[in-house]
């Protein structure tokens, strides 16, 4: 009985499905692991038409230690890319705007009224030493006008609005025009804007560091209060005198509301016109304005001219 025992137990048709699954368990075959590396090397050898690949070989006279540091070089030669550097731009809410005394010249005594429309604060020194070409550029806009001068303070509003204009005209940002800005004051505002710039406000370093500082800082200067408010009655006021042509009041009329430039559209200074004028002229003028409203203030001055 124990004889026939140990035969059936060497007997390879019952030693099969016993070692399979004994190899299946424990995760290792030497004998399936050798077929498969078997089968892949004909495979390959049958596919690339020749014989079984040998072992790697290193390149001669070469290590791997070698090919790492020669990339290592390399990468230490091999210039960075450069990153793009952000701008710096001027921020519409950094200082406080000027509260106007009548809502009326709200936009006009704000300084965010006069950005230009490249806000960037960056000036080189490249830029500084050809700053007289850039000031050659804005000779067109200030072409007949004079320099402010703060003789009339209210003209701070014309000399903004041109420099502004001047500016985009001519391509430049923040940081370009507030240098030139010296450059088309004169007088007392000239020495004035000047000391501002190296001056000392508080703890600050500079009363004037930007573009914004500078524009606010001459609308508080010249365009206070007071001189605001008497200048918008001396229009709303205005008469013609007994003697004065209808063309020298209405220029007369032009030029002062000029002083708040762009408060008083083309009708409100023909609204101003009519208002002003000798009682008489006044008469027909009304007439004539109450059958063609939309009068321009030429035509109507031509109107009243011709009482």
């Amino acid at each position: 009985m124990t004889k026939d025992k140990s035969v059936r137990k060497d007997d390879p048709a019952n030693a099969a499905p016993f070692s399979s699954s004994d190899d299946s368990a424990s995760g290792s075959s030497p004998t399936s692991s050798d077929d498969d590396k078997r089968t892949v090397t004909v495979t390959s050898s049958s596919e690339d038409g020749h014989g079984p690949p040998g072992p790697p070989s290193p390149p001669s006279g070469s290590s791997p230690s070698d090919s790492s540091s020669e990339s290592d070089a390399a990468a230490r030669k091999r210039p960075a890319t450069p990153t793009k550097r952000k701008e710096r731009l001027e921020k519409a809410d950094r200082i406080k705007v000027i509260p106007p005394a009548n809502s009326r010249f709200e936009t006009l005594l704000d300084y965010r009224t006069y950005f230009l429309i490249r806000r960037q604060l960056t000036y080189t020194p490249k830029e500084a030493q050809r700053s007289h070409c850039l000031n050659k550029r804005l000779d067109g806009a200030f072409h007949g006008q004079q320099p402010f001068t703060g003789a009339l303070p209210l003209g701070i509003f014309t000399f903004s609005t041109t420099f502004r204009r001047a500016c985009d005209a001519a391509g430049l940002t923040h940081g370009q025009a507030l240098p030139l800005m010296v450059c088309r004051l004169a007088g007392t505002a000239k020495m004035a804007f000047s000391g501002a710039l190296i001056g000392t406000l508080g703890r600050k370093s500079y009363a004037i560091r930007t573009y914004g500082d500078a524009v606010n800082w001459l609308l508080s200067k010249y365009a206070t209060h007071a001189t605001m408010a008497n200048a918008y009655q001396d229009i709303i006021k205005i008469k013609q005198q007994d003697n004065e042509a209808p063309t020298a009041f209405g220029h007369r009329v032009e030029t002062q509301c000029d002083l708040l430039n762009g408060l008083f559209d083309i009708q409100d200074v023909k609204e101003v016109f009519i208002t002003g004028l000798l009682d008489l002229v006044q008469a027909h003028v009304l007439v004539l304005n109450d059958q063609f409203p939309d009068r321009t203030l030429s035509e109507t001055v031509a109107t009243a001219q011709m009482y």
